[in-house]
């Protein structure tokens, strides 16, 4: 249910983004990895801290990515930004269930991504994909466990619809106002 009502803003942020076949060199990688970052860095915070997501998923500190986005940023030369999105309303642990959906889901495709990056981008970016690929091989089983947890929780499914609609919406923002969308 969830994957079929947020199709229509799935599609369009990826239409938009244009991954992988706008990474034409370093500064196009390195200005979605800021723009990623200036999203996630809240984002994280926030899920990471919410105690109701928390208990619905015990391996949520695993599911980190900044640290990887960050050494990323590093590798590729590039400052981590300061500046911060705004993100959609957490209170209830199924919001925080639909912004974790969006945040998840991207894992799936970043697997891809990663390797155009490596197949064709110049050092340092072939080693630089640690956000792209933060599971590596165990992408499928943490997918899975996620989809487990979601189904478990499924407590207020118009709430986790709605936050992650709003936050497929407020990331496709971000990413407009940070220059990094087509």
């Amino acid at each position: 249910m969830l994957r079929a009502a947020t199709r229509v803003a799935h599609h369009r942020l990826e239409r938009r983004l244009g991954l992988p076949g706008v990474l034409r060199g370093l500064d196009d990688y390195r200005a979605v990895l800021r723009g990623m970052h200036g999203f996630h860095a809240p984002l994280e915070e926030a899920l990471q801290a919410h105690p109701g997501l928390r208990a619905a998923l015990p391996d949520l500190t695993a599911r980190r990515k900044l640290p990887g986005l960050g050494a990323d940023l590093r590798d590729l030369g590039a400052p981590v930004p300061a500046r911060r999105a705004p993100i959609p309303d957490l209170a209830t642990t199924a919001r925080a269930l639909g912004a974790a959906y969006v945040v998840e889901g991207a894992t799936l495709g970043g697997a891809g991504i990663s390797r155009h990056v490596r197949a064709t981008l110049p050092d340092p970016a072939p080693q630089a994909v640690r956000f792209l690929a933060p599971y590596g091989g165990q992408t499928g089983p943490m997918w899975r466990r996620f989809q487990e947890a979601l189904a478990a929780h499924d407590d207020d499914p118009d709430e986790t619809v709605g936050a992650a609609q709003e936050t497929f919406a407020a990331l496709e923002d971000w990413l407009e106002t940070e220059g990094v969308l087509r």
